[in-house]
């Protein structure tokens, strides 16, 4: 699951494999995307 800065989950991910694009953008407009693949096995837990 992913969790937002608030504490909300805001996307259930089952098992399997997934790949999540982040992107950020500074005020002067500068900007950097990563790409994050994670792979689930099972049950996910929050710790």
């Amino acid at each position: 699951m992913i969790i937002d800065k608030e504490g909300k989950q805001t996307l259930p991910l089952k098992a399997g494999t997934h790949t999540i694009a982040v992107k950020a953008v500074d005020n002067d407009g500068l900007e950097n995307t990563e790409t994050i693949k994670l792979k689930i096995n099972g049950m996910v837990e929050q710790l």
